[in-house]
């Protein structure tokens, strides 16, 4: 679930609204992920939402991919969400 973005209902920008929300989370497992390089959305974005969520959260900052991490069907990144998804939601 994207938690950030241009504009929501009401005019109210959906980076905002993601950075009153992102606390609200917990106790569900919450992961972002940032490439270091992201020609799109500036990584302190992300950060602020880290720091803002509560446990258990994790954040995870490639750096050999750009925003579009999923379109390059990079193998670490998808190894970093199948890892993820083993450890919180085990079959």
């Amino acid at each position: 679930m994207p938690v950030c973005g241009w504009v929501g209902k009401a005019g109210v920008p959906l980076e905002v609204k993601g950075l009153l929300m992102v606390g609200k989370i917990a106790p569900r497992p919450f992961l972002l992920l940032h490439s270091v390089h992201n020609s799109v959305t500036p990584t302190e974005e992300s950060i602020e939402m880290f720091q803002r969520a509560k446990q258990p959260v994790e954040l995870y900052s490639p750096s050999e991919i750009d925003h579009f991490m999923f379109h390059e069907e990079n193998m670490h990144v998808l190894q970093i969400v199948s890892d993820w998804l083993v450890r919180f939601f085990p079959v």
